[in-house]
């Protein structure tokens, strides 16, 4: 005999809350998945791109900076010390660095020209070299 008195059909008297077809949760269909995590695996290995990426930009900017300030209080100082080489022979000299040319240009101006009492060179490559005055190149830059 039958326990239940409805018999086969005992979801007739349940309430209709319970007696709508439960499904389980959608589960993606296996090459959705497969897609969705290959798109999330790239995603990622796209974001770490873009963040070493990034870091090494901001490596760059900084030893760039760095590069140029080093560079800036080197010309600095081979001014001072070429000014001061010069006033120790009585001569006025200046070195101009163009970094963007590759050129260094050293301007002398012998003795007679800065001290109307000082006798005038005759031979500007005793000043140290018979190329000052005139543009030096470097780095095949002109």
């Amino acid at each position: 005999m039958n326990p239940n008195p409805a018999g086969r059909h005992a979801h007739a008297l349940r309430p209709p809350h319970l007696t709508q077809h439960r499904h389980k949760p959608d589960v993606p269909h296996a090459h959705n998945y497969a897609h969705t995590l290959q798109v999330n695996t790239r995603l990622a290995a796209y974001n770490r791109m873009k963040e070493s990426v990034t870091e090494l930009a901001n490596g760059y900017t900084a030893r760039r900076t760095l590069y140029e300030k080093l560079r800036a209080k080197i010309e600095e100082v081979v001014q001072m010390k070429f000014a001061s080489f010069m006033r120790r022979r009585d001569h006025h000299g200046h070195l101009v660095i163009d970094h963007t040319h590759g050129t260094l240009q050293l301007q002398v101006k012998p003795r007679a020209e800065t001290n109307a009492n000082a006798r005038a060179m005759k031979d500007l490559g005793s000043l140290s070299g018979a190329w000052l005055g005139a543009g030096i190149e470097w780095g095949g830059h002109r």
